[in-house]
C-alpha cells in the first residue's frame, strides 16, 4: 500500500468571498461520529466549515448531553442514532447519508479534539493524485509501547505495512464506502483492521499520510485506555486477520461473510443507520430525508 508524505494544507484552500475558504472538492462531506462530546463537537464543526466550506455530518451516537445541539448550532446536519451502536456503525451511517446526497468523498474525524481539522487538506490532495480509494492520516508517534507492539504484530500478520491501523482520521471514495456497508462490513466493531482487510479483498488501494495529532482534550480512549479492552481489540483483530489476512483461504473469508449476514447484530445495525439518516436534522429544522 503505498505511502505519501503531507503536503501544505494552505495549498490546497483557496479563499472567496470575506475570507471564506472555498471547498477542496464540491463532493466532500465531513462524517464527525460522536458519543458524549459536547465540550469539543462545536468547535471543531465551526472550524471544518470555516476552513473548508464544506457539509459537515455529526453522527450522533445516542450521547447523553448536549452534543447534537452544540452540532446544531455549529451548524452540522445531526444524524441520530436510537441507541448506542460505537463509532463504526454510526461512521457507516454516515456513509448512507453521504451517498444519498451523491456526494463522492467523505472524510471521517473524530470528535474528541485529537484529529487537528488542518490535516484533512493533506489528505483530500493525497486523494486528488487519483492513485487510493481511501487515504489515512497516520501519526504512530502518539502510541506508547504497548500499543506500538501490538499495533506492529497486526500489521505483519495483517499485511498492513506501515499503516496507522487505528487512526479515525481518513478520506473514503464513493466506491470505498459502498464496499464497507456490506453485512460483513456492517458487522464490524471498529474501522481499523477489518474495515481494511475488505478493502483489500475488494481491490482497492489504501494511501497513508503523516497527519500531527494532539492529546484529547477530555474523556479517554474506549479501547487503550486500560489493558483488558486494549487486549480483547487486539484478539478479536487477530481472529479477522486469520479470516480475512493474506493467510486465509477463500473459502474461510466466505463463511464469515455468511456469518455476518445472518446476525441479528447486523439487521439491528442496519436498522439504526437507515433510521438515523431518514430523521437527520439540518440546522434550525426538524427531521429531514437524505437528498
Amino acid at each position: 500500500m503505498p505511502t505519501a508524505s503531507a503536503a501544505a494544507a494552505s495549498d490546497s484552500v483557496a479563499l472567496v468571498g470575506p475570507g471564506r475558504p472555498a471547498p477542496l472538492r464540491p463532493d466532500v462531506a465531513v462524517i464527525v461520529p460522536a458519543h458524549d462530546e459536547e465540550p469539543t463537537v462545536g468547535a471543531l464543526v465551526r472550524e471544518l466549515r470555516a476552513r473548508y466550506g464544506c457539509l459537515v455530518v455529526v453522527v450522533d451516537d445516542a450521547s447523553r448531553d448536549g452534543t447534537a445541539g452544540q452540532a446544531l448550532a455549529a451548524g452540522a446536519i445531526v444524524l441520530p442514532l436510537a441507541a448506542r451502536a460505537g463509532a463504526w456503525c454510526a461512521v457507516q451511517a454516515g456513509f448512507r447519508y453521504v451517498l444519498g446526497r451523491g456526494l463522492g468523498l467523505a472524510v471521517t474525524i473524530d470528535a474528541d479534539g485529537q484529529h487537528l481539522p488542518e490535516t484533512v487538506g493533506p489528505l483530500l490532495a493525497e486523494m486528488g493524485r487519483g492513485q487510493a480509494d481511501v487515504v489515512i492520516g497516520g501519526c504512530l508517534s502518539r502510541a506508547d509501547l504497548l500499543r506500538r507492539l501490538a499495533l506492529a504484530g497486526l500489521r505483519c500478520l495483517g499485511g498492513f505495512g506501515a499503516l496507522d491501523l487505528t487512526s479515525g482520521l481518513r478520506v473514503y471514495s464513493a466506491k470505498a464506502m459502498r464496499a464497507l456497508l456490506t453485512p460483513r462490513a456492517v458487522a464490524l466493531d471498529y474501522q481499523d483492521v477489518g474495515a481494511l482487510l475488505l478493502l483489500r479483498r475488494a481491490g482497492l488501494a489504501v494511501a497513508e499520510v503523516e497527519a500531527p495529532m494532539r492529546r484529547r482534550v477530555h474523556g479517554r480512549s474506549h479501547i487503550f485506555h486500560s489493558p483488558a479492552p486494549m487486549l480483547g481489540h487486539v484478539w478479536q483483530s487477530v481472529l479477522l486477520c486469520l479470516e480475512h489476512g493474506p493467510f486465509c483461504d477463500d473459502d474461510g473469508a466466505a463463511r464469515a461473510d455468511r456469518r455476518g449476514e445472518l446476525s441479528p447484530r447486523v439487521a439491528r445495525r442496519l436498522a439504526l443507520q437507515r433510521l438515523a439518516v431518514l430523521t437527520a436534522r439540518a440546522p434550525c429544522s426538524g427531521p429531514q430525508a437524505a437528498l
